[in-house]
């Protein structure tokens, strides 16, 4: 099983405390440093008292909360200015961090909290810089997902593996593919019209590399069978009636994935009929579909969830017929390194 990449994230924290009756100038022109290093995570979480600020990056469960407390429903508590590369929001006691999936660089952001009529401004102007750590970049995310291994002649192929990490730097391979079957190497999309004749194509594998190390999918068959019942003999009546019979819908969608994570899934036909169109019901707000093949893809949410009774659909215009409901659980896999280091500049 593979792990995240491992990010080393360095922190240089600028606060600027209101003193006393003083007001907001003087929080402007009072001002500590802090830089903090974090390596091996996707998130940073820190308190916001000025006593306590970023003395250790922590998981939420393990707090033992005692600074000032604060909340995003307080109205003296603010977000100013929102980070461009990422999402920081504020919850009771912390303010979390997660930059966008596969960013590097710099991000900053500023929080304010207190107010004029109460001269106890302090202002939070925090820039971050996310790195890759450089023992463990190289690490890769863990493929998966279940092909379609049947189908009959003629008739439309489909497959997309799910990744279980987002990351810039990975590219897609195949090896054994059919000569009917078109691949792409960003997404890792299989698709095409099964031949004439029947066959079985042996060991196909799709493969993920950064450059530097690969990792794959188990290798897979797919058998292109004819079947007999399916020929329809060329007389007007019977036509008629085969034109309202639908294809067969099937596939595996993934039902639980990280947060920040890219979801794919396409369903399979067990043929191709030109008048099928899909549709989707209940589905989640972060996934886009594509009525012309079904296809579901998006980023996951920040927040755990689970999506319930996601159905799709297939039309002819006369006659409906749907893949089972399915559900997708977004859960949040936090990892954070107990070797965090706080220095003051």
């Amino acid at each position: 099983m593979h792990r995240f990449l491992n990010f080393s994230f360095s922190l240089i924290i600028i606060f600027l405390l209101g003193c006393g009756n003083s007001g907001r100038e003087d929080a402007i022109n009072s001002q500590n440093t802090y830089s903090l290093t974090m390596q091996e995570g996707n998130q940073v979480f820190f308190e916001l008292s000025p006593e306590y600020l970023l003395s250790t990056v922590i998981e939420e469960e393990k707090v033992e909360h005692s600074g000032y407390q604060i909340g995003s429903s307080d109205p003296d508590v603010k977000i100013t200015t929102s980070s461009t590369n990422g999402e920081v929001y504020i919850d009771q006691y912390l303010v979390r961090y997660r930059p966008n999936p596969g960013y590097i660089g710099n991000d900053k952001f500023t929080i304010e909290t207190g107010t004029e009529e109460y001269m106890d401004i302090n202002i939070y102007n925090i820039e971050i810089n996310i790195q890759y750590n450089e023992h463990t970049a190289q690490e890769l995310p863990e493929i998966s997902g279940y092909a379609t291994t049947q189908i009959k002649t003629n008739t439309k192929y489909s497959f997309i593996p799910t990744l279980s990490e987002t990351k810039s730097n990975v590219t897609f391979s195949i090896t054994n593919k059919p000569s009917w079957l078109t691949f792409d190497s960003t997404n890792g999309l299989l698709t095409g019209i099964s031949p004439e004749n029947s066959f079985t194509y042996k060991d196909i594998t799709i493969h993920i590399s950064n450059g530097t190390n690969t990792t794959s999918l188990d290798p897979f068959d797919i058998t292109v069978y004819d079947d007999e019942e399916s020929i329809v003999e060329d007389t007007g009546a019977e036509e008629i009636a085969i034109s309202k019979e639908l294809p067969e819908i099937s596939g595996y969608p993934t039902t639980q994935i990280k947060t920040n994570t890219k979801y794919s899934f396409i369903p399979t036909l067990s043929e191709t009929k030109s008048n099928v169109t899909f549709s989707i019901t209940n589905k989640p707000s972060w996934l886009t579909f594509d009525s012309t093949n079904g296809l579901l893809t998006g980023i996951s949410p920040e927040n755990s969830f689970t999506y319930k009774d996601i159905t799709i659909h297939i039309s002819n215009g006369a006659n409906t017929t749907s893949l089972d409901p399915f559900d997708i659980t977004v859960y949040d896999d936090e990892i954070v390194d107990s070797n965090d280091s706080l220095t003051k500049d």
